[in-house]
């Protein structure tokens, strides 16, 4: 590694370190200044969150409403800048002082020590799932698409893995998903980017087709393994952990048909815990970027 690489991983951390300092509230409050200013500045990104909100939820709300719910979700964002840095900080006894959990029964906290595959997204504050999943005993897998910059890369890296999250990188991810699963690992996978179309397949989502990454249901029917929704939700003080039914897997005996309606059924999944708390997921991200073409398969109506 050269010296400009160095200094580069050196200063991400120190960053983060410093502003990790900062206690929860003030830093709560800084984050949402710092959103509603980024909010302010980024005209690009603010279209893009309002023209996504518009197609979830333009027939329910007002453009007022829309504008002020874009806001929102921006402070979020900005609060998640300070929280990964408060992360930096957390010790392993800490970590069940800030937790709440919804939905872990017995069962299902049994199968996902067991192993079992986990459909999450941008949601909330996705980077202190790990610390979730320590505290409650579950090994994960995590599987992520690396960052375009190497230094920051490895400053996340280095973040998700520190709680002994195992992190499977995107491309060619499916023998290293298959070896996690047999060794009773977890394996987490974020559902709500816009897919390549030779990747994914078009679906519902709030009402319109999106390209929707097809692995997570190919894995399940190969594997038979048990798929349940997780996610974190900031509430203050703290975070809640959610913890889904376990979504049935549809078997018709059609391949394509069934990999397109468990895909679905994930996005049903994402869309009703971003319908509860709507402020805290990635509207920024052109989800509906891609529509299909001309006599390409959409499956909404299954």
């Amino acid at each position: 590694m050269t010296r400009l690489p160095q200094l580069a991983d050196h200063l991400i951390h120190g960053f983060f370190w410093i502003i990790g300092l900062v206690p929860m509230q003030p830093a709560a409050a800084l984050g949402k200044a710092l959103g509603a200013l980024w909010y302010r500045l980024d005209r690009r990104h603010r279209k893009i969150a309002r023209a996504n909100l518009t197609i979830a939820f333009g027939d329910q709300k007002t453009p007022l409403e829309i504008d002020r719910l874009a806001r929102r979700s921006f402070q979020n964002l900005g609060r998640l800048l300070f929280e990964v840095g408060w992360l930096q900080r957390l010790k392993p006894g800490e970590v069940s002082h800030h937790f709440f959990l919804e939905g872990f029964t017995p069962g299902r906290l049994a199968q996902l020590r067991r192993g079992a595959l986990v459909v999450t997204g941008h949601f909330g504050n996705w980077e202190v799932l790990p610390a979730a999943a320590a505290m409650l005993g579950v090994r994960l897998s995590i599987v992520y698409r690396p960052l375009d910059f190497a230094p920051l890369d490895r400053f996340f890296g280095h973040s998700r893995s520190r709680f002994g999250a195992d992190l499977i990188p995107k491309k060619k991810a499916l023998f290293r998903i298959v070896r996690a699963l047999r060794e009773n690992r977890t394996v987490g996978i974020l559902m709500d980017q816009n897919a390549k179309r030779d990747q994914g397949v078009f679906v519902d989502f709030f009402g319109r087709s999106v390209s929707t990454h097809k692995g997570l249901a190919q894995l399940a029917l190969k594997t038979q393994t048990p798929v349940y929704p997780l996610f974190l939700v900031r509430q203050d003080p703290g975070f809640t952990v959610l913890l889904g039914d376990q979504i049935p897997l549809a078997i018709t005996g059609d391949p394509m048909r069934d990999v397109a309606l468990n895909t679905r059924r994930y996005n049903q999944a994402l869309e009703e815990i971003i319908r509860r708390y709507p402020d805290q997921w990635f509207w920024v991200h052109r989800r509906w970027k891609k529509q299909p073409k001309p006599g390409q398969p959409v499956w909404n109506a299954l």
